[in-house]
């Protein structure tokens, strides 16, 4: 990491701006409040007046109409003020302390240090992440809420004791700190703002969409729609001004949490900490994208903690790491130099540092513990006195979560569960037998046919292309494209981002196309060489083949590959058209007609479209071997016949036709995305046995 900086708070003013709009708010809800009260009394006394003075079936229709607006207005003012529960209590483990003495015995002694009551309630959930929180937020100041713990399992996967001790301190100091008591108020704030805003699926907002095109109450409610719209602008633009000036003050207090927990502990152990909480989250995500997989075959694991040690162990080997006497990472400066962005922002609206700046702040810290680099150490997971239980438990509450709808799932034994961990290590090793060439990448295209002009020419060894320089340049190249998606981010100024630095030059946010033009520069340089590197790897492999009369299913293993390239990103270009315009369905109720239905016009292209990519995806499925088994393997051609049964929309486009459609578009580009994947592994594997071809037959040459 960079040499150490003093880390500039700027917390009594943060604390100060954050106070404000938070009268502010409270000021606004109690005019709005005020305001709805005043006008529901007069819509009644309007409507009691109208039947009094003119009793006729015209006016007490009219009257029925404004006591149902008032009442409408009133509820849809008050329905948002109640208490909200942060934890839901089944997709949790509240532990006790009479069962795992260890632990609380850490967390009393650091309450002691802190001098603050211990947390009256600890969970444990399945994730990867930790925090602290009360019990019921409130936006009042002296309400008193039970302080909870909630501690992610796969975290605790990913630590030993003493760094889990780090993780702990770091949260309770959060409990030390007066300031968190604005933390509780802006959550609460934030929770019915949300509901205020965004939550447009409850019996009014539908009512409203059933009636409106009535003609008696169409004028009423359009009156309603038009002042629930102005009530939702005025607390959105509250809470985008109240949220900005509070994550100024949630990363102060971020840095320092990490000082408090770096004194109790000591530095080299809460930044292994951080670097390996950030790392066991990747290991956590590859290992739920393999229970998706093996969700989709019907089959589940019962530990998806061993899942996710197999993943950590995946990534070690894949980064060229070193590990410990628990096979944790052992994560040096190397690893985050090597895989960082060019681009560097602070994001407005992130309550966190970047690990980088945690670091840093965490060097300034005048620790007078040491670490003992020769203390044997326990895994994290030891402070608790039933860890297999504990992980198994949490494994259901992952399930039940995640696939509510989906029972019956078959748990596969150890043997299946190791042949299906082996299946991506054995990829792996594939992959590094090439030096990470092909790694964590897409192919670039080349003309198969054209490169084939040059073969006799071509006398390029396997490790004059296959190296890591090489693989460093595509790891550059790649790390390129998506420093210039971040560089348009920032000029669009999505999210107020005023500086950024570029190679730790710091530029102001209207210089963005000056660096974007650097950028793009170097991509199309860069473009150039990839191809050319393609092409050398290529031509190498052919010539490979031939040895063994093999050029045409190489041939067509590349063009498999380009085919299903093709689909993969036609389908992610109709997921990037279809997201813009769900952005503008998003403000429906600000646009007029004519730009309604260009919205509508929009998704009904948007769907020909994929009628289209559909159809031709049946195409790729007939011409091409490989596809047409995986086809046959998975049921690709019945969910591509269904789905194009599924989107037979007319021009009159409604809501339940939007939500098919959206449903159909994600899982047809997961499932092609799927079936491009398993291409380019049935071509890594072709590769490599070419590989081991030669070598037999050179040893057997000897």
């Amino acid at each position: 990491m960079k040499e150490s900086k003093t880390t500039q708070y700027n917390t009594p003013n943060s604390i100060i701006k954050v106070s404000l709009w938070l009268i502010f708010f409270l000021c606004i809800y109690t005019i709005v409040l005020a305001g709805s009260f005043s006008l529901g009394a007069y819509l009644v006394y309007l409507a009691f007046t109208l039947i009094a003075e003119h009793f006729n079936l015209l006016t007490l229709l009219i009257s029925f109409g404004l006591l149902g607006l008032s009442v409408i207005l009133l509820l849809f003012t008050i329905r948002h003020f109640k208490k909200h529960n942060k934890i839901e209590n089944d997709q949790n483990i509240k532990i006790q302390p009479d069962k795992h003495p260890k632990l609380f015995a850490i967390i009393n002694k650091i309450s002691d240090s802190l001098k603050i009551r211990p947390p009256h309630t600890i969970y444990l959930i399945p994730d990867s992440n930790a925090g602290v929180f009360f019990k019921e937020q409130s936006i009042f100041p002296f309400t008193s809420n039970p302080k909870e713990l909630m501690i992610g399992g796969a975290l605790i996967n990913s630590l030993n004791e003493k760094e889990l001790e780090a993780v702990i301190a770091h949260e309770l100091a959060h409990f030390s700190q007066k300031e968190m008591m604005l933390g509780k108020m802006v959550t609460s704030a934030n929770q019915y703002i949300f509901h205020i805003v965004h939550d447009q699926n409850n019996f009014i907002d539908k009512a409203i969409k059933k009636h409106i095109d009535k003609v008696f109450f169409g004028s009423l409610i359009v009156i309603l729609k038009f002042l629930m719209n102005q009530e939702r602008k005025i607390f959105n633009n509250i809470y985008n001004s109240l949220n900005k000036e509070y994550n100024i003050l949630a990363r102060d207090l971020e840095f320092k949490a990490d000082n408090i927990a770096t004194r109790i502990t000591d530095t080299d152990t809460m930044i292994s900490a951080l670097r390996r909480i950030e790392f066991g989250h990747l290991a956590y995500n590859l290992s739920r994208t393999g229970i998706d997989e093996l969700t989709e075959a019907y089959c589940k694991v019962s530990n998806i903690y061993e899942y996710q040690s197999e993943m950590t162990s995946l990534l070690i080997d894949k980064n060229n790491l070193s590990f410990d006497n628990l096979k944790l990472p052992i994560i040096t400066n190397d690893y985050f130099e090597n895989r960082g962005s060019r681009i560097i922002f602070e994001d407005p609206m992130s309550t966190h540092p970047m690990l980088s700046e945690r670091e840093m702040n965490i060097l300034d810290v005048n620790s007078k513990n040491k670490s003992d680099k020769k203390a044997s150490l326990n895994p994290a997971w030891m402070l608790f006195s039933n860890e297999l239980e504990l992980q198994k438990l949490l494994t259901e509450i992952y399930y039940a979560s995640q696939y509510p709808d989906i029972h019956d799932l078959r748990a596969i034994n150890s043997q299946e569960f190791h042949q299906w961990i082996n299946k991506d290590k054995d990829m792996n090793d594939k992959l590094n037998s090439f030096h990470g060439f092909f790694s964590d990448r897409k192919l670039e295209k080349i003309d198969i046919w054209g490169s084939l002009a040059y073969v006799d020419d071509f006398d390029l060894k396997f490790d004059q292309i296959f190296n890591a320089d090489n693989q460093k340049e595509f790891k550059r190249y790649r790390q390129n494209l998506k420093d210039l998606k971040k560089l348009y981010w920032i000029k669009n100024s999505y999210k107020s981002i005023c500086n950024f630095k570029f190679d730790n030059v710091v530029f102001h946010s209207n210089q963005a196309d000056e660096i974007i033009g650097i950028l793009e520069e170097e991509i199309h340089d860069g473009h150039k060489k990839m191809k050319k590197l393609e092409e050398q790897a290529f031509l190498y492999s052919f010539k490979q083949s031939m040895q063994f009369g093999m050029e045409d299913q190489l041939i067509e293993k590349y063009l498999t590959y380009y085919a299903l390239d093709k689909e993969s990103d036609r389908y992610i270009s109709i997921q990037n058209r279809l997201e813009s315009a769900l952005e503008m369905m998003a403000y429906n109720d600000e646009m007029d007609d004519s730009e309604r239905m260009e919205i509508n016009q929009e998704i009904v292209e948007i769907n020909t479209i994929f009628r289209m990519a559909l159809n031709n995806s049946k195409d790729v499925a007939i011409n091409t071997d490989f596809v047409a088994k995986r086809m046959a393997e998975k049921n690709y051609s019945k969910f591509i016949n269904e789905g194009l049964n599924e989107t037979d929309i007319s021009i009159t486009f409604k809501a339940k036709d939007t939500e098919q459609l959206i449903e159909n578009i994600n899982n047809t580009s997961l499932k092609v995305q799927e079936l491009n994947e398993l291409a380019f592994q049935d071509l890594i594997t072709y590769l490599n046995d070419l590989n081991i071809k030669e070598k037999v037959k050179e040893i057997e040459n000897k």
